[in-house]
């Protein structure tokens, strides 16, 4: 008996698996690549598991005591995927390995200047100033979304703490020495 697709066909089926394999090992050098390539083959296990153990069971979904696993796997399965995608953008990355020390030295001080003005300005001006100049940094180039940004970021963290946690925000002291 000979082969089912013969020496050609064996020779071919070989080497598309060794392209595979090397494809693989460049595809996995990445943590989040290994640990993404894990956690989508335990999801995709806990599916399978799910599913064939509750059709094995005579009862409804909701009653099931698989359903928890279920939904669990289902979660683990797409956070696997999107572990796999950010390994992925993770290797392209790499291949520019220029470090920016410029624009992390300037949003440390940037920081340093901020934990400076805290307490004197309050929180909701310095705030909006540190992230002004945050925006400014990462990217953002219109000054109109910036602005925007900033302010409606700083009153929903303020509404959200002050007003609804009742968290005391820095008023700052020189609104008390101009009396305002």
């Amino acid at each position: 008996m000979g082969e089912p697709y013969g020496e050609c066909g064996s020779l071919f089926l070989l080497q598309s698996t060794l392209k595979v394999r090397i494809s693989m090992k460049k595809y996995l050098k990445s943590s989040d690549s290994v640990e993404g390539a894990l956690f989508f083959v335990i999801s995709v296990l806990g599916i399978i598991f799910s599913i064939k153990s509750h059709s094995m069971m005579d009862m409804d979904w909701k009653l099931s005591p698989y359903l928890f696993p279920l939904a669990i796997s289902i979660m683990l399965f797409a956070l696997s995927i999107s572990l796999l995608i950010e390994g992925r953008k993770k290797e392209e990355a790499k291949k520019d390995k220029s470090v920016h020390y410029r624009d992390m030295l300037l949003y440390i001080l940037i920081c340093f200047i901020y934990y400076l003005l805290l307490p004197y300005v309050g929180f909701l001006v310095s705030t909006v100033v540190f992230l002004i100049f945050t925006f400014r940094l990462l990217g953002l180039k219109k000054w109109s979304m910036t602005i925007l940004l900033s302010v409606v970021a700083t009153l929903f963290v303020y509404i959200l703490f002050a007003r609804l946690l009742h968290v005391m925000l820095p008023s700052g002291s020189i609104y008390y020495y101009l009396g305002l």
